[in-house]
């Protein structure tokens, strides 16, 4: 129905990402990515008290009507989204 918010989706397997984990000076950064093309990365970040997940229905969409994004990036900043566990 229009107007109702699009679910999230907490598995990325689902949506073709990898999970990725990069150490850096603040803690671990956690990060889903799409395989690469080549192309130049999309990069989407969520805003405060969210995750990577946020963008979830976004990407659902766009591979719905035939305009996956290639090359993305969803980073979960230190602190939030999922916990750092490996």
């Amino acid at each position: 129905m229009v107007g109702e918010p699009a679910a999230l989706i907490p598995d990325e397997t689902l949506l073709g990402l990898r999970r990725v984990v990069v150490d850096t000076a603040a803690g671990p950064v956690v990060a889903r990515a799409a395989e690469r093309t080549g192309g130049p990365a999309t990069i989407l970040l969520h805003g405060a008290a969210g995750s990577w997940t946020t963008w979830t229905p976004l990407l659902a969409e766009a591979a719905g009507s035939g305009r996956a994004l290639a090359d993305v990036v969803l980073i979960d900043l230190p602190g939030w989204g999922r916990p750092r566990s490996r």
